[in-house]
């Protein structure tokens, strides 16, 4: 989070742009971030269903071997 605090200042003091165009430059980025977060919630709760099902069928399985 720090990239997008410390990047706009840099882009100001060193390349001297204005903070306008300081902030246009960043939407791309912001615009890809916020639409791959949608995205990633989704596959995450698929992932971590996957996890807990092979975790529970596994947990299943071996206390039917033990018996």
């Amino acid at each position: 989070m720090s990239y997008f605090f410390l990047m706009p200042q840099a882009l100001q003091k060193i390349f001297g742009i204005t903070p306008l165009l300081a902030t246009v430059a960043f939407l791309p980025l912001t615009v890809v971030q916020f639409i791959s977060s949608l995205f990633v919630a989704k596959l995450t709760f698929k992932k971590i269903k996957f996890i807990f099902v092979y975790i529970l069928y596994n947990s299943y399985l071996s206390a039917a071997l033990c018996k």
